[in-house]
């Protein structure tokens, strides 16, 4: 039986480790030794995918300590690329859907909250783009930040449930409700509050208020998000189209202000810890690209957010659709490395390195783990 989408070089399922032999002499598997897999992507220095590593290149590291690496899978990035070929694709309806299992989940948040109305343009459009033209893989769902749902703590709303249905996926960005018209794009409350609230003129108090809610309105809405991802099975990402928002509220976010007015590097580590605990991959796409119109992009908070939890940032580029197409096509492509966590490990955050012995190839993967 083919395995769709990966070639699997060794697996260990969880329910034999008892019953395998060690890796290595010297290790000694338990009954209650668990399993951690880490999904990895690697590129070059022109950000192209390498395909040809093997387990032996790879070393994993768990708080510091070397951890053999006891099984390991390739993902299939040549059926990838033969799928998504501009010579197979043409002539295709958009209904086509890819012709294998889907393989994995993936949410598109697209983030009206945090962008003015002509980044939100920018985001509606690439999001068609993608799901009219280029086959996907996965599940895929769309979850809009900016509305505020009934007896809801924070603006996150669901519009298209997990689905491969592209016509549908590519449809609902049509829906008046997930991009309000322009009566309602600059408008004070829960569209723009901050480019509306320094276009009258509030004052510096004010526009502190406003940022400390939409900040932590995003923060809870990106930690329910991980919640709600939580029993799905298998690989899963945050494709999140945003501006993004700062880490610090400043004088370079607030001109007048003297010192520091809020600092959120708690909260985004708490919510960051959670999206790795899960194992969810958060790719960011800054929907501004090259504008210079309505307001600034947080580059360094989407960093954060991709950096820390193996995803990519996609930002100073106009085709934000590639942007969209990569983070899609990142869960397939790539390796998994799976590690032993032995019996008596301590609870609690453990932090993950892995490094290759291969020159001049860059690694994502998530920074952490929790054992179960």
């Amino acid at each position: 039986m083919r395995l769709p989408a990966a070639i699997a070089i060794a697996v260990v399922p969880a329910a034999v480790y008892a019953q395998t032999p060690p890796a290595h002499p010297d290790t000694v598997i338990r009954a209650t030794t668990r399993l951690v897999e880490v999904h990895v992507v690697a590129r070059d220095a022109q950000g192209r995918h390498v395909t040809n590593l093997r387990s032996e290149d790879f070393k994993v590291f768990d708080d510091g300590t070397a951890r053999p690496v006891v099984s390991f899978s390739m993902d299939d990035t040549s059926s990838a690329s033969e799928k998504s070929s501009p010579a197979r694709d043409s002539g295709r309806g958009a209904n086509n859907r890819a012709a294998e299992t889907p393989m994995g989940y993936s949410a598109i948040l697209l983030d009206w909250l945090n962008s003015s109305f002509s980044d939100r343009l920018r985001g509606d459009d690439a999001v068609r783009k993608v799901f009219s033209t280029i086959p996907v893989r996965q599940l895929v769902a769309v979850y809009v930040l900016g509305t505020e749902p009934p007896n809801s703590k924070h603006p996150l709303a669901l519009f298209s449930n997990f689905s491969d249905d592209q016509a549908d996926i590519a449809s609902i960005i049509d829906d008046p409700l997930v991009l309000p018209g322009p009566d309602l794009a600059e408008s004070h409350g829960i569209f723009d509050a901050r480019y509306s609230a320094s276009a009258q003129g509030a004052s510096v108090q004010q526009q502190v208020f406003d940022w400390d809610n939409r900040i932590m309105d995003t923060v809870r809405a990106l930690s329910d998000l991980a919640d709600r991802m939580a029993r799905l099975p298998g690989r899963k990402s945050v494709i999140w189209l945003t501006t993004g928002f700062p880490a610090i509220i400043d004088a370079k976010v607030i001109p007048g202000i003297k010192t520091p007015e809020g600092i959120y590097l708690k909260e985004i580590d708490r919510v960051l810890a959670r999206f790795n605990q899960l194992n969810i991959a958060v790719h960011t796409v800054n929907t501004k690209g090259l504008s210079a119109s309505g307001g600034r992009s947080y580059d360094d908070t989407l960093k954060e957010f991709a950096d820390r939890t193996g995803g990519t940032m996609f930002s100073d580029r106009n085709d934000i659709d590639t942007g969209v197409q990569v983070a899609l096509e990142d869960m397939h492509d790539g390796y998994t490395l799976g590690f032993l966590v032995p019996d008596g490990a301590p609870a609690g955050m453990h932090r993950i390195k892995v490094r290759t012995s291969r020159r001049n190839v860059n690694l994502a993967y998530r920074e952490s783990y929790y054992p179960n």
